[in-house]
């Protein structure tokens, strides 16, 4: 990894909202809920971090995972602010 890799983030979708909150959302495709462990749930938090330095913004950044299932509620579910499934997307 060089130096500036470091520093980087990919993030999948980004909504800058009117109301001074921008959601990073993160989509994940899993056969079953999706399990948030504690190094995917440390990755998340910095790429909200490295967001914020980069852009500058004094909005809220909000972390968003677009999932098949959803997210399985353990320990690191309370650190996603908003959660949209599947069957949110699309009428069957």
């Amino acid at each position: 990894m060089d130096e500036n890799s470091k520093n980087m983030a990919q993030i999948d979708l980004v909504i800058d909202r009117n109301d001074h909150i921008i959601n990073l959302c993160e989509m994940k495709y899993s056969k079953d809920e999706y399990t948030i462990t504690k190094e995917y749930d440390e990755i998340l938090r910095k790429r909200c971090v490295l967001f914020t330095d980069e852009t500058k913004t004094r909005k809220a950044v909000h972390t968003t995972m677009i999932t098949t299932y959803g997210i399985k509620h353990n320990s690191y579910f309370g650190n996603i602010q908003n959660e949209v499934k599947m069957d949110d997307l699309f009428v069957f």
